[in-house]
């Protein structure tokens, strides 16, 4: 019997530091790195969220909630109250006219350009009912485009499938209309 051996050769390479700037792991979240737009889903439920934590003392801050299929979107919009940052640990209170409260919780990591990320608990506090609990991964978005970005990509799907449906009087493969034979033997 014969055996087969194999070599690898493992080569030493050069990293150049402008490279290794764009792998540094991203520090821990504070205060300041917190003010960015964040967005996320939560993979077991359909839900949608976003948290704006203005720039500015000037803005307002806004916790926003969107559930639904396109066309049929139903969202809810509290006013951040509080965004506190200790050792890495978000804490966001937010409420609604009508007396709900809504809190994000969790551990984050952010670069001062609004790259990063929350891992986060979101509870959404009615009034007298226990409280619903999500969670999700909220990313930092500079110009809070992840909606527009999905409502894009939904639209962009939807025309593919329209551009690519057969139509019902035709095959979705139809035969060749040359009458030339099969060059296969």
């Amino acid at each position: 019997m014969k055996s087969i051996v194999a070599f690898v050769f493992v080569g030493w390479f050069f990293v150049a530091p402008t490279a290794r700037a764009s792998i540094d792991p991203l520090p821990v979240i504070n205060q300041e790195t917190l003010r960015c737009v964040w967005e996320g889903i939560n993979d077991e439920e359909p839900r949608a969220f976003r948290l704006v934590v203005p720039r500015s003392d000037a803005e307002q801050g806004v916790v926003s909630v969107a559930v639904g299929s396109p066309g049929h979107v139903s969202a809810w919009a509290y006013a951040l109250r509080s965004a506190v940052v200790r050792n890495g640990r978000v804490v966001i209170e937010a409420d609604d006219e009508r007396g709900q409260r809504i809190s994000i919780t969790g551990q984050g990591r952010a670069f001062h350009t609004c790259e990063g990320f929350i891992k986060a608990t979101i509870k959404m506090h009615a009034r007298d009912e226990v409280p619903a609990v999500w969670t999700a991964t909220l990313h930092a978005r500079d110009e809070g485009g992840f909606f527009r970005r999905l409502n894009a990509l939904a639209a962009g799907l939807d025309s593919v499938a329209k551009d690519q449906a057969p139509n019902r009087g035709e095959p979705a493969n139809p035969p060749s209309r040359s009458g030339a034979t099969s060059p296969r033997r």
